[in-house]
């Protein structure tokens, strides 16, 4: 799955007015999520990659609070 595919739907961008479609995308991306901390944790012993953890954190965290737009992981 890639990230685009998240944010298509019907061949065009996506709005977030199906709430059950959004809950499918949403469940998908926890899945991705769960599956990349270990390679994150393993990356954060290189100084250079050490933040990837926490922004990827702070990325699911905005979404389970309801954010829709890109850019705001800080």
């Amino acid at each position: 799955m890639s990230i685009p595919r998240l944010a298509v739907k019907g061949g065009g961008p996506k709005g977030h007015d199906d709430a059950d479609y959004d809950r499918v995308v949403l469940g998908r991306l926890n899945a991705v999520h769960r599956r990349s901390l270990p390679l994150a944790a393993a990356a954060a012993q290189l100084p250079r990659l050490d933040t990837y953890a926490v922004k990827l954190q702070a990325a699911v965290g905005l979404t389970r609070e309801g954010e829709t737009k890109a850019g705001h992981a800080g």
